[in-house]
């Protein structure tokens, strides 16, 4: 059971040298319209919070989440991620861009945040909260989310507690599982481990770093695993995830960008078949309406 209470959302107006935009993007036209929201509640007795960079729109528009990839921001500023590859500036679109400065060294945390004694993260509870608080207020004609990379995942899997009409995801990961290659490759060589082998420390940041940890958190939290998802989706859910987020269900659409392999080195794809390929097995499985367009180049 997790109980959440005393939410509290506080909105000021974005300081010229305290964001950045991130992208080819018209700087000038976003640079006065931006406005940071800041999302804090008690989750099960503790403190959290969560910030959002936010270009309000009319109501009854349509709202664009976006979700920004690993090292999009290394200064620290707040981020709005502009979404000009989908629509024009000058819309009336409300785009808001969720802000990640948890995990290692405040990098990213997949969307994640900070583990709960549950299982479950407390950005999986307060992005939730952040989107359900644009619906309210806009009413928006539908939702649409998009993401790279580490935000790909992020778009991924919060796509399914939202209720999201469509999403949008370029070289997502699709699992966070430690045995994978993407996170024991060599930043050198893609196709050679690290050696002497460390553990990653982004998923140390998550406590899900080793085999053991991984596994004892996905039995609890089905979101860390697009296949472990996709049939938590189809086996009707738990009652208590269910009731957290109002139903746990796909979204209505996916367009997904990848390529065959990550990296010059990855000449065996693997990146691919471990985080790629499960999304279209996934989708397929679950009957999900997508397309792709998959380069056969890193």
């Amino acid at each position: 059971m997790i109980a959440i209470y005393n939410l509290q959302v506080v909105a000021s107006e974005c300081v010229p040298g305290q964001s950045v935009i991130v992208g080819p993007f018209d700087q000038d036209f976003y640079a006065g319209r931006l406005t940071k929201y800041t999302f804090t509640a008690f989750i099960n007795e503790e403190k959290y919070s969560l910030s959002v960079v936010c270009k309000l729109g009319q109501p009854n528009k349509p709202l664009v989440v976006g979700f920004p990839g690993y090292l999009s921001n290394p200064e620290g500023h707040l981020v709005f991620y502009g979404a000009m590859q989908f629509i024009d500036s000058l819309s009336d679109y409300t785009i808001i861009t969720i802000n990640d400065r948890e995990g290692n060294g405040r990098d990213g945390s997949w969307y994640l945040g900070k583990q709960l004694d549950c299982g479950l993260f407390s950005y999986q509870i307060l992005i939730n909260l952040a989107v359900n608080f644009f619906k309210n207020e806009l009413s928006p004609s539908k939702t649409l989310f998009f993401g790279t990379s580490m935000g790909g995942f992020g778009a991924l899997i919060h796509s399914t507690t939202c209720s999201v009409d469509e999403t949008y995801i370029c070289v997502p990961q699709s699992s966070l599982d430690p045995s994978y290659h993407y996170f024991r490759r060599s930043t050198e060589n893609y196709s050679l481990e690290r050696e002497p082998f460390t553990v990653s420390p982004h998923l140390k940041a998550l406590s899900l770093e080793t085999d053991k940890k991984y596994k004892s958190c996905l039995k609890k939290n089905p979101f860390l695993d697009i296949n472990h998802l996709g049939k938590f989706i189809k086996s009707g859910g738990s009652e208590d995830i269910n009731d957290l987020f109002g139903g746990v269900q796909f979204s209505g659409y996916y367009h997904l960008l990848a390529s065959r392999y990550d990296h010059p080195q990855d000449e065996d794809g693997v990146y691919f078949s471990q985080q790629i390929l499960p999304i279209l097995n996934t989708f397929s499985d679950c009957n999900v309406r997508f397309s792709s367009a998959i380069l056969p180049f890193p």
